[in-house]
C-alpha cells in the first residue's frame, strides 16, 4: 500500500493552485523588510540566535550565549525549535530578514498542502481544494501572520492537519510507512509549538480512538498500531519535551501565567467568534479587544450547511458521516474553550493556564471549520461540483483577501555582525526562562569574559568557542573568579582537568568558582546533564528503530498483513 493515495492530474493542478493561493495569502511576506506584528522581533531575534549557534557548532542551541548582553539564555531548551531549525537553515543562503519571511511563507504553503492531503481522504480533490483555500484564508490564520506574527504557531498550522492525515491513513490500513508518517508528524507537532501541542495532542489521540470505535471491524491491532505510532512520535521528540518539562523548575516559568498573560483577561465572546472588526492591536480584558477573533462568516455558513445535510453527504461519501461528527465536536469543543463558560476547566486542569490566551483554541477551530467547509462540494451533483468549487474558492478569497496585509513594516537590520546584534538584543519575552539564580539583570556587557571576583590573580584568555572557553590563570592567593554567563545546569568548570564546584549564589546568578594559589589551566564549557543525555538517548534509539524499520519495511508489512488476517 502506498503512503500517499494515487496522485492524479487533477491533484497536480490543485497543488499548483494551492501554491498560487499561498502566494496570494502570503503576498505581504515577499519583501526585504519584516512584517511589523506583535511578536515579530520576539521571534526574529531568536531565529538569528539559533543561526549563530549553528555557525558555532551548537546545533541543539539549548543555551544561546550571545543573548542578554552576552550573559546567555536557555533558548531552545524551552522554546519549540521547529520554525527556528528551518529559518536557521535558510539563513545560510539568504539574509536573515529574507530567510525569516521565507520560512513563514514556507509553512504557510505547507499548511495548505497538509490540509489538502487530509481533506482529500474524505472529500476527494475538489472538496479538499475548498477546505485548503478556506484554511489558507481563514481569518485567524491570516491574523497569525499579519497581526501577531507568531512564528512557532505558524508551524502548528502545518503539523496538526498533517498528524490527522497520518492517523486517518494508518487507521484505515496499517503499513510501516504509515506508522512512520504518524510518528514523524506527531514529533513535528510536539516540536512546533509547546502550547499548540498541549491543546491539539488530545485531539489527535481522541481521533485514533474515535476511528477505532466507528470502524465496523474494530480490529484491536489497528488501535495498537495507531497508539504505538503516537508513542513513537512522542519518543522522537523526547530530547526536547522531557528536559523542557522536567527542568522548568530552574527558570521563572511562573511569569508565563501572570500579569498580561493571565488567561482570565483573554476570553473571547460569542459574537466576536461570529464577527469582530479586523485590527492590529492586542487582546484586552473585556469586549474591547483591538484584534479580531472571528472564524469567518462564510466559513461558518459552509460548515453549518455540511453539518445540517450530513446524511445527504454520507450517501455518496463513504465514512464522511463519522468525520463530520468528529470535527463538529472538535469545532464546538474548541470554541467553547475560548469563552468564559469554560473557566471551570481552566481552573481544574493544571497545565491549561500555560495556554495563556483562551482564544488560542481558534487554531483547532480554524482547522475544523475549514475541513468541514470542504464537504459542501459533496452536496451537489458531480457534474456541478467543479463550478461550485471554483465559485466558493473565489468567494472565500474575495472576502478575506483584505486581511492579507501588514499595518506597517520594520526595517530591522542585523548589521555585519550577528553577535553584536544579539548582544544588543534581549529575548523580548517576559524573561520567563531566565535562570532562578538571577536576581538582578546586568544591562552592561563585561569588559572581559572571565574576571577576578576576589583575591589576586592574572587571567589570560586562550579563546575557544562561546560554549567552550579556555583560560590560563596565575593566582597569587586563593582567588574567586567570575565567568560572565548566567548559570544554568550544564555549565561545568575544570581547573587543571579536574571538575570544580560552581557557586551561582550571587545577585546576578553568574558562574563563580575558586582557584588556589599557583598556575592553572581553566576550561569552562556548557555540557549536558544526565536527564538530557537520557532524553536524547531515547530520541536517538527511536530514530534508529524507525530507520531500521524503513530498511526492512517490506518484511514488516508482510508481518502486519499476517497479524491482521489472524485477528
Amino acid at each position: 500500500m502506498r503512503l500517499f493515495a494515487k496522485i492524479t492530474k487533477a491533484d497536480l493542478i490543485n497543488c499548483v493552485l494551492i501554491l498560487c493561493c499561498a502566494v496570494l495569502a502570503g503576498k505581504g511576506l515577499f519583501a526585504n523588510v519584516l512584517v511589523y506584528g506583535h511578536d515579530t522581533m520576539y521571534h526574529f531575534v531568536k531565529a538569528v540566535a539559533v543561526h549563530q549557534s549553528w555557525c558555532e557548532g551548537n546545533f541543539l542551541a539549548r543555551w544561546t550565549p550571545h543573548l542578554v548582553d552576552g550573559y546567555g539564555y536557555p533558548l531552545l531548551h524551552f522554546y519549540s525549535p521547529l520554525f527556528y531549525y528551518f529559518s536557521s537553515a535558510f539563513m545560510f543562503i539568504f539574509s536573515p530578514v529574507i530567510a525569516f519571511n521565507m520560512t513563514f511563507f514556507f509553512f504557510l504553503f505547507l499548511s495548505g498542502f497538509a490540509m489538502y492531503l487530509f481533506a482529500r481522504e474524505v472529500w476527494g480533490g475538489r472538496g479538499a481544494l475548498v477546505a485548503t483555500v478556506a484554511y489558507l484564508f481563514a481569518p485567524y490564520h491570516l491574523l497569525n501572520i499579519y497581526v501577531r506574527m507568531t512564528a512557532t504557531e505558524a508551524t502548528a498550522f502545518v503539523t496538526f492537519p498533517l498528524a490527522l492525515w497520518a492517523v486517518l491513513r494508518i487507521m484505515r490500513h496499517v503499513t510501516f510507512m504509515r506508522f512512520l508518517a504518524v510518528g514523524l508528524s506527531v514529533a513535528a507537532l510536539l516540536l512546533s509549538h509547546n502550547i499548540a501541542a498541549l491543546m491539539l495532542m488530545p485531539v489527535v489521540g481522541a481521533y485514533v480512538l474515535f476511528l477505532f470505535l466507528v470502524d465496523e471491524k474494530r480490529k484491536a491491532f489497528r488501535l495498537w498500531a495507531g497508539l504505538s505510532a503516537l508513542l513513537a512520535g512522542i519518543l522522537l521528540a523526547a530530547y526536547f519535551i522531557i528536559p523542557a518539562m522536567m527542568e522548568k523548575v530552574f527558570v521563572n516559568i511562573s511569569r508565563l501565567t501572570s500579569g498580561y498573560m493571565d488567561y482570565h483577561q483573554h476570553f473571547a465572546y460569542f459574537d466576536q467568534l461570529i464577527y469582530s472588526p479586523w485590527g492590529f492591536g492586542i487582546s484586552l480584558a473585556g469586549h474591547g479587544d483591538h484584534m479580531s477573533f472571528m472564524l469567518g462568516i462564510l466559513h461558518l455558513l459552509l460548515a453549518v450547511a455540511v453539518i445540517m445535510f450530513w446524511k445527504k453527504i454520507a450517501v455518496t461519501m463513504k465514512g464522511a458521516a463519522a468525520q463530520i461528527i468528529f470535527f463538529s465536536l472538535v469545532l464546538i469543543g474548541t470554541l467553547f474553550m475560548t469563552m468564559e463558560a469554560s473557566s471551570f476547566l481552566w481552573r481544574s486542569i493544571p497545565l491549561l493556564p500555560f495556554v495563556q490566551y483562551p482564544w488560542r483554541f481558534l487554531l483547532g477551530a480554524t482547522m475544523a471549520v475549514s475541513f468541514l467547509a470542504g464537504g459542501v462540494v459533496c452536496l451537489v451533483e458531480e457534474r456541478f461540483q467543479k463550478y461550485v468549487m471554483v465559485a466558493i474558492c473565489c468567494l472565500i478569497i474575495a472576502i478575506n483577501i483584505g486581511y492579507c496585509r501588514a499595518s506597517q513594516y520594520s526595517n530591522e537590520n542585523t548589521g555585519s555582525s550577528f553577535v553584536a546584534f544579539l548582544r544588543a538584543s534581549t529575548p523580548l519575552d517576559s524573561m520567563e526562562y531566565l535562570p532562578i539564580w538571577v536576581q538582578k539583570v546586568s544591562r552592561k556587557a563585561p569588559a572581559e569574559k572571565l574576571q577576578v571576583w576576589a583575591g589576586d590573580a592574572l587571567i589570560a584568555d586562550e579563546g575557544g568557542k562561546p560554549l567552550n572557553r579556555k583560560f590560563s590563570v596565575q593566582a597569587k592567593t586563593l582567588s574567586a573568579l567570575c565567568f560572565h554567563s548566567y548559570y544554568f545546569p550544564g555549565w561545568e568548570v575544570f581547573v587543571n582537568g579536574e571538575p570544580t564546584e560552581i557557586n551561582p549564589e550571587n545577585p546576578f546568578g553568574l558562574i563563580v568558582f575558586t582557584v588556589p594559589p599557583g598556575d592553572h589551566s581553566v576550561n569552562i564549557h556548557f555540557g549536558t546533564t544526565p536527564l538530557r543525555r537520557a532524553a536524547e538517548g531515547v530520541s536517538l534509539i527511536m530514530l534508529v528503530i524507525l530507520f531500521t524499520g524503513f530498511i526492512f519495511r517490506k518484511r514488516l508489512d508482510e508481518w502486519i498483513a499476517q497479524r491482521l488476517e489472524q485477528v
